[in-house]
């Protein structure tokens, strides 16, 4: 049986529930769409307050860091080439 995955955002707390038949249909005839470069680098990037305390404290390790960091997402999920217009 499948089920969804209800979260909480405030709580954390999170509790599945059973799909429905009409649910599941669907969900079968829905077309997939998968998550874009820039949609999967935004799940990945490291969070801004690690830049932004950097930038404040004028830490250039923690810069540095923050930029390889961003770089790493950038080499793993890299845009698709344009195509002509």
């Amino acid at each position: 049986m499948l089920t969804q995955i209800i979260v909480d955002l405030k709580t954390g707390m999170s509790k599945e529930i059973p799909l429905t038949d009409a649910e599941l249909l669907e969900l079968s005839t829905r077309p997939v769409v998968l998550p874009t470069a820039d949609q999967l680098r935004i799940a990945e990037y490291p969070p801004i307050t690690d830049f932004i305390e950097a930038y404040a404290a004028d830490d250039k390790i923690g810069l540095q860091t923050y930029k390889d960091k961003c770089l790493a997402v950038i080499a793993k999920y890299p845009k698709p080439p344009k195509t002509g217009v």
